[in-house]
């Protein structure tokens, strides 16, 4: 714009004449060597001196005027070339330091400091990954369940459930084969829990024994470490335990996703002490809500090997041209060992989400909470003046606390709703794929009415169905002042 306002202004003969004309009055006695017909008269007479004010309204000479528009056109000249050598550089090296300063990564010392903008959807394990490079050795990050490449590689991979039916790669194949030796092989997966509830942790561990048959002895070797679990190798989680379909896994983690989760979580482990051990070790800080009677891992061998890498025969034939092929990954998993089934106790029975949600009347309150089984849901409060013995702080445990015998509570019942996956807008909340749809059980929404104002309240949840009810652990809430 600054170019464009100079060249304007400075480009008109009559902005240059109007800079000219002052230069014209100051010097009224100067003699101009011109025509009479180039100059108006004066008095009568052609005297080539003129006052200030007839030089004023003196017309330029032709000849003048040309040479003033060419010394003006090249000083408008000599203005472009000096602002572009100004601008350009700017204009190149401003984006140039912009891009730099964004893709540069900050400091070791700040890195750690600096809030966390990337959203990112766990998935049902809170499994976790290496980030990688030197600078951010033995850092780790979520795994976003959106972006999950092993969820797509076994979607679409294919599945061996005995080890006879798929060739291992070279290194395991060599393990299971002896010239003179029989050698029946045992992958393991091991669970430290039989029995889990909601919030529970849990550790697996893993490793390859191996038992050696021949005619003098019989002995036992363990592997531990090595090409007999590898790191692309993959544990999966199956809720029920009796899932027969491979690829209807909950969660699923490769050896090295597992270490590294474990490495994010780790606590002390007094029970393994073995160093090596400790390398083949998942420990799940909070088994995750899943309402079935079981669950299963297992721990399959991950083969991957590109496809159309034969050539046909008749691209093998001279008079044939070669026939190009697209090469794509396929992915193959075989069954190595399972922990066995995981009993999960009154995974269906047990109310979780509980919480509290005001109504437009200060005297009400709605108590909602969601079941695996569908029934009737009940509430039983009670005043805690009339329940307690003494009176406690809102962060006491309220079951572990003396309660007055006889002591009437109120039952309330509620109503009970769900939704499915059809219910939902569109993908990945209408997929049942693993990472996408959880059914969220049945969401129960209780109203209890005729609340005394600003009195604290005492109360637990449950379904009615079936034998009796499963109730909760206590919880407290102080109603609405009085408006």
């Amino acid at each position: 714009s600054l170019i464009i306002m100079i060249t304007s202004d400075t480009n008109s003969p009559d902005s240059m004449l109007s800079l000219f004309k002052p230069l014209q009055a100051s010097h009224s006695t100067t003699k101009m060597e011109a025509n009479s017909t180039d100059l108006p008269q004066h008095g009568g007479s052609t005297s080539p001196l003129l006052n200030g004010d007839e030089l004023q309204n003196a017309a330029i000479p032709p000849t003048l005027q040309g040479a003033l528009n060419n010394n003006c056109k090249q000083k408008n000249t000599r203005a472009i070339s000096t602002l572009t050598l100004i601008l350009f550089p700017i204009a190149v090296l401003l984006p140039t330091l912009f891009i730099f300063a964004t893709l540069m990564p900050p400091p070791p010392s700040s890195r750690h400091n600096m809030p966390h903008t990337d959203l990112v959807a766990p998935t049902l394990l809170s499994i976790s990954e290496s980030i990688g490079g030197e600078a951010n050795e033995g850092r780790t990050k979520l795994v976003h369940v959106f972006d999950n490449d092993l969820y797509e590689e076994m979607k679409f991979g294919t599945f061996h459930l005995n080890k006879e039916e798929h060739s291992l790669s070279v290194d395991r194949k060599n393990i299971l084969q002896s010239s003179r030796r029989t050698m029946s092989d045992n992958f393991s997966l091991q669970s430290n829990r039989d029995e889990l509830k909601f919030g529970d942790p849990v550790t697996l561990t893993w490793s390859y024994r191996a038992t050696i048959n021949d005619s003098r002895a019989v002995s036992t070797m363990n592997y531990i470490d090595g090409a007999k679990v590898n790191d692309d190798d993959i544990i999966a989680l199956y809720c029920p335990a009796e899932e027969s379909d491979p690829k209807k896994f909950r969660d699923s983690a490769t050896i090295a996703q597992a270490r590294a989760t474990h490495s994010r979580y780790q606590t002390s482990f007094n029970e393994y002490s073995d160093d090596i051990l400790m390398n083949n070790i998942w420990n799940i800080p909070s088994f995750p809500i899943v309402r079935e009677d079981s669950c299963e891992f297992r721990l399959y061998a991950h083969d991957k090997r590109l496809s159309g890498e034969e050539e046909s025969s008749q691209s093998k034939l001279r008079w044939f041209p070669p026939k190009e092929q697209t090469k794509r990954e396929e992915h193959q998993f075989t069954l190595l060992a399972a922990t066995g089934p995981i009993s999960l106790t009154d995974s269906k029975k047990v109310p979780t989400g509980i919480h509290i949600s005001l109504t437009g009347d200060p005297t009400e309150m709605n108590i909602q909470f969601t079941t695996g089984d569908s029934g009737t849901p009940v509430v039983e409060i009670a005043k805690k003046s009339d329940v307690m013995v003494k009176d406690v702080l809102p962060s006491d445990d309220y079951n572990s606390m003396d309660l007055n015998e006889g002591v009437s509570w109120a039952k309330i019942e509620g109503q009970s709703t769900t939704y499915t996956n059809s219910d939902m807008c569109q993908e990945p909340a209408t997929s049942t794929d693993p990472g996408c749809f959880i059914p969220p059980g049945q969401l129960h929404t209780v109203k209890v009415t005729g609340l005394d104002p600003s009195t604290g309240y005492l109360y637990r949840v449950g379904v009615a169905a079936g034998q009796g009810i499963k109730w909760s652990d206590y919880f407290a809430f102080r109603s609405s002042l009085q408006p």
